[in-house]
């Protein structure tokens, strides 16, 4: 409003001086002195205006540099989607959905640290890149299902680990020096049917941990699947229920051989703990110098105030000498 309140003064003055011209029948090229001091204020306008902008963009200069290592890591979650994780023996839940819920909860203790989730059987899909938004991982989890047929090949740990470890280094990402871990989770049904000495040498060369979460229990129980929305059955073998139950030796293979940990689904919070601790927290590469910038927005805030202060004051002393002028 003060810009164009200066705006509006600067042409009536220049009309008026035409006009005063006109009637003395010559042409003054020098500019009067209130023209020079109005567009003094305008610049002083102008400058007030630029401070304020470069305090609301919290505008930043000066960089120090720090060295120390990271605590935040990067955790691809690993989830077994095969048929068997339809298994009801959690409490009268699925496994698939006690695992989901499970995550869920165990997401939002890891605050700092971003997530990403990757599900399988017998092929890998990335459901949530890794990120520090806690709503959309929530999302691709909720809409995380198992396989719908029977017979789907069974499921791989190997692909569902492959497809982790190449997402820990997209070519974009200025974060790769970050600490990694993957949280393999399935009740280990054909899950060491491939071999596993490839990833496990890849993860290895990265110093990425594989803790492994069982899923299920050992007395088992009926794997179920639907035909269509209208007809559920149990997977059968030579006219007998199948029965699955939790096999735990390829999770505790894989986890020993990265460096990781086994555990249940029941015992999450142990998980956590090794999570929190720094030992587990910081990567041999995570010892590189950082930078930091500094907020200095407050002082263009100082000189916003000035230059405010400065305007009010050169305007009424303006708008005083103008109206001395027309009297």
């Amino acid at each position: 409003m003060g810009l164009v309140y200066l705006l509006g003064e600067l042409i009536i003055f220049v009309k008026r001086k035409k006009q005063s011209n006109k009637s003395n029948h010559k042409i003054n090229y020098k500019f009067p002195k209130q023209t020079i001091q109005l567009i003094i204020h305008l610049f002083f306008f102008f400058c007030f205006l630029l401070s304020i902008n470069l305090t609301l963009l919290r505008f930043v200069t000066g960089t120090v540099s720090t060295e120390g290592k990271t605590t935040d890591l990067d955790i691809f979650y690993v989830l077994d989607t095969s048929l068997s994780m339809n298994t009801e023996d959690m409490n009268g839940q699925s496994r698939i959905d006690n695992a989901k819920d499970t995550l869920l909860d165990f997401s939002l203790k890891l605050e700092n640290h971003r997530i990403g989730l990757v599900t399988y059987n017998h092929i890998a899909i990335v459901e949530s890149p890794l990120s520090n938004d806690r709503d959309m991982l929530s999302t691709a989890l909720e809409t995380v299902s198992t396989v719908e047929y029977m017979y789907a090949n069974g499921s791989f740990a190997s692909v569902g680990l492959e497809k982790a470890y190449e997402r820990f280094f997209p070519k974009n990402d200025v974060l790769t020096d970050r600490g990694k871990i993957i949280i393999l989770l399935s009740d280990g049904t054909d899950s060491g049917k491939y071999d596993l000495s490839p990833i496990i040498d890849k993860l290895n060369d990265k110093n990425i941990p594989v803790y492994t979460v069982g899923v299920g229990t050992k007395s088992g129980g009926t794997i179920p699947w639907m035909l269509d929305e209208d007809e559920k059955r149990t997977v059968t073998y030579d006219n007998r229920d199948v029965i699955s139950t939790l096999e735990d030796e390829s999770l505790i293979e894989i986890s020993e051989n990265t460096g990781g940990k086994y555990f249940t689904i029941s015992n999450m919070d142990e998980l956590e703990k090794v999570i929190r601790n720094s030992e587990y927290k910081i990567s041999p590469n995570t010892n590189s110098p950082s930078t930091i910038y500094e907020e200095t927005y407050f002082i263009s805030s100082i000189i916003s105030l000035l230059l405010l202060l400065l305007t009010m004051f050169n305007i009424n002393d303006y708008k005083t000498k103008l109206r001395k002028k027309r009297k």
